[in-house]
């Protein structure tokens, strides 16, 4: 029980007083007095047997800064004991519960910071529990024990909504089970009551206040700005019931079973584990696994079994593994993980015990994509396919969609059989015709259902197809004519080997690769360079030309193109000697 704060003080302290009844109440009498704040008291009795559990606050040796530490006084049928004092930390002791086991022995329960702790005050055994942090904040603690003596804690906890929760200690495994949830809603539970119907059951009744979500503005004050917020309101407030059956149960859910690597070599070993969860209220012995090649169900071959040494716990899971030689000639396997294979522990669901994998075989990954401009409107769509699985790999289709792996199919090729390990790229001719200038993604996809793969995920990869002018110049088409008067004659072709045409391209010709107004030689102008063509421009040149000539392409960049690599290009000089021209060919074979 948790009664109100008497709220004594060391001038007025506060005193615990006690009677007992047998066909009649007795007379009421002092068992602890002097206490300078109670804060939690609780009260446990056996068979001519009672102890009292209780908290105040004062401060753990070496501090200064009181926390509630915990108090047990006994009664031996003849009169309460002193006072001992069971804690001294600053974890703050709080919510003390106490019953008796069938050894007429006390066992107290209590929160001890974020941990639920029972202690046998007889023989000092105890066993904690780490509540996990997602529950929220813990408080109004209720206990009730079964005649085996487990005990089923029930709490309420405060995250982004109140609820129940229960917590089983297993007294025959010293274990505390993980907490489970008991209500699940936006309603706040509070007042629990818990018992124990003749079943072993767990019955409680609580008060569940709705709560609704009001919306309300305010103005901030010395401003006009209104601000609006969401207020959670308390409504009616009811009286609900609950029943819990407390069960045994193992479970191996669909990810359950792994294996150490995908894409073994055959010859390998590789680890199959498999991680079983208890998803029960008591703590389980002889935990075992069975590792089968195939369906066991049908006559699926034995690999091996595996056990816990130990128990357990409630809500709690292990793993359990085992190493398995890849067979030389590699091929698929599917295996299988079956929890409690024999069948020796009754459980309340025997059809969550088994979990499966299929493995290895060929795999087809597409590990590179790239997009050729071939000039104009045609392009290849290269993609370059490996086998990383542990066989063979049939003829398949790489296909190309639209958008995703599920979009609309725009172009396909054949990908020949590929031994494990084996690569092969594939270049698909497309054209870009009756696309608009712009960026657009595409999927290529292999084997969408040509054959069986155990993993699909590395089958499909991204790819985007820009649609837009692409300019170039290249060495080879810049011309120069050294002329009688000392000037040169200037040539150059431009191509534009994009989907798109391009307008108003400007031309830049230098001396130097410096590419400033002191080098420029002259400019020009292509009014129009439709996709796949190409114009020439010239200009005449005065003095000598040491440093080459350097031909930039739309230099102030104000066309959207596919790339800009290609937009420069250079010829060498007259002859002259020229450091710079040096200097130039080094920065462009980095």
């Amino acid at each position: 029980m948790r009664p109100a704060r008497p709220g004594g003080d060391a001038n007025n302290p506060d005193r615990i007083m006690a009677a007992f009844t047998s066909g009649g109440w007795g007379t009421p009498a002092v068992a602890v007095d002097g206490i300078p704040g109670l804060v939690d008291l609780a009260a446990g009795y056996g068979s001519g047997t009672a102890t009292i559990a209780y908290t105040r606050y004062l401060p753990a040796t070496g501090t200064t800064t009181p926390t509630l530490q915990l108090f047990t006084s006994t009664w031996d049928g003849t009169a309460w004991s002193a006072p001992a004092r069971l804690t001294n930390d600053t974890l703050g002791h709080r919510a003390p519960q106490v019953v008796y086991n069938a050894a007429n022995q006390p066992l107290l329960i209590w929160l001890a910071g974020n941990a639920l702790r029972v202690r046998n005050l007889a023989t000092g055994s105890g066993s904690a529990l780490v509540l996990p942090a997602n529950i929220g904040s813990i408080d109004q603690l209720r206990i009730v024990r079964d005649p085996t003596g487990n005990i089923a804690a029930v709490f309420t906890a405060q995250a982004a909504q109140r609820d129940l929760y229960v917590a089983l200690y297993d007294a025959a495994h010293n274990l505390w089970g993980q907490p489970r949830r008991l209500t699940s809603n936006a309603a706040s539970e509070a007042y629990p009551t818990p018992a124990l119907d003749a079943s072993g059951r767990l019955l409680a009744a609580y008060a569940s206040t709705a709560i609704a979500h009001e919306t309300r503005t305010t103005t901030l004050p010395d401003s006009s700005q209104v601000v609006t917020y969401t207020l959670p309101v308390e409504g009616q407030t009811d009286l609900w019931t609950l029943a819990h059956t407390f069960q045994r149960n193992l479970t191996l859910t669909g990810d359950s079973l792994t294996l150490s690597n995908a894409h073994p070599v055959p010859g390998d070993s590789v680890t199959l584990s498999a991680t079983i969860s208890n998803t029960g209220d008591l703590a389980l012995d002889g935990v075992t696994v069975g590792f089968y090649d195939g369906n066991p169900a049908s006559g699926g071959q034995l690999l091996g079994t595996r056990s816990l040494s130990g128990p357990l716990a409630a809500g709690i899971t292990a793993t359990l593994a085992l190493d398995y030689p890849i067979p030389s000639t590699g091929g698929p396997h599917t295996f299988y993980a079956v929890v409690d294979p024999a069948n020796v522990i009754a459980e309340s669901d025997e059809t969550d015990n088994t979990a499966s994998r299929a493995a290895f075989g060929p795999d087809l990954e597409i590990s590179d994509t790239a997009v050729d401009s071939w000039g104009g409107r045609d392009v290849g769509l290269r993609v370059a396919v490996r086998n990383v699985g542990t066989s063979p790999s049939p003829a398949t289709t790489l296909r190309f969609r639209r958008g995703t792996s599920a979009g609309t199919v725009v172009a396909s090729n054949s990908v020949p059989a590929l031994a494990p390990g084996a690569a092969v790229t594939v270049i698909t001719p497309w054209s870009t015709s009756g696309l608009a200038p712009g960026s657009y993604p595409f999927a290529a996809v292999v084997n969408q259902g040509d054959f069986a793969e155990t993993f699909t995920a590395n089958n499909s990869a991204p790819l985007t197809l820009a649609v837009g002018p692409d300019l170039m110049v290249s060495p080879y088409t810049i011309w120069r004519a050294p002329q009688p008067d000392h000037t040169s004659i200037i040539a150059a072709r431009v191509y534009n080997i994009g989907a798109a045409p391009a307008m108003n391209v400007t031309v830049n010709v230098y001396r130097s690769w410096k590419f400033d107004p002191l080098t420029l030689l002259f400019t020009r102008t292509i009014a129009a360079l439709p996709a796949g063509g190409s114009a020439e421009i010239s200009g005449v040149a005065q003095g000598t030309l040491g440093c080459g000539v350097f031909v930039q392409v739309d230099p102030a960049q104000t066309i959207a193109e596919i790339s800009r690599s290609n937009n420069l290009a250079a010829l060498s000089g007259d002859g002259t000697p020229c450091m710079a021209w040096q200097t130039y060919m080094s920065l462009m074979k980095r």
